[in-house]
């Protein structure tokens, strides 16, 4: 009897042990710049005290141009960076993919060679005084498509200040579309 007793006291001391080591979301080690944390903690600055933002944005597909000035709430601000979540290389499928080099106040990821030339291809993060600019070059190719993309986000004083995408796609038997859109937030 003793000795279940003190078998079933071993149990729960490492149970405890083992839960107490257990990494959670907010522990994780981050390899990469936190692209994640920076929209998400941007998103609610640039919002602040704001019902919603002005932005002037400018699409541009195959050389014809659109202009066009509306209002985002937080929701619409939220579709629109959702396009810059995609620069996230903390994802545990990518953790050993990419070369980091920093010089300058700058710090780029490069795709190894070794990896599958898909997905985020590069990305550059540059600190000048207060404002922090996301590069991104993103490629993916298979047999009914070709795309890539280049992404630019500017953030100044932790507030979003613009956001950009360029890029090429080409279907099979279609011409290649070349497009464009930059959106500037005005208030």
């Amino acid at each position: 009897m003793k000795l279940l007793l003190n078998i079933c006291l071993i149990a729960v001391v490492l149970s405890v042990v083992a839960c107490e080591n257990v990494p959670t979301e907010t522990q994780t080690v981050k390899r990469y710049f936190d692209v994640d944390s920076l929209i998400s903690g941007t998103i609610q600055r640039t919002l602040q005290n704001k019902d919603s933002l002005q932005i002037n944005k400018i699409v541009e597909i195959d050389g014809e141009e659109e202009q066009k000035t509306f209002y985002l709430n937080q929701e619409g601000l939220e579709n629109e960076m959702r396009l810059f979540s995609i620069m996230d290389l903390n994802n545990p499928a990518l953790a050993f993919s990419y070369d980091s080099q920093e010089s300058d106040g700058r710090m780029d990821y490069r795709l190894k060679a070794t990896e599958n030339q898909t997905g985020i291809i590069s990305l550059s993060v540059t600190k000048k005084g207060n404002a922090q600019i996301l590069e991104a070059l993103f490629s993916e190719n298979n047999p009914i498509y070709y795309t890539a993309r280049q992404l630019k986000l500017r953030v100044e004083n932790g507030t979003i200040q613009s956001f950009e995408m360029t890029g090429k796609q080409k279907m099979v038997f279609k011409d290649t579309i070349y497009y464009s859109m930059k959106g500037i937030i005005t208030n």
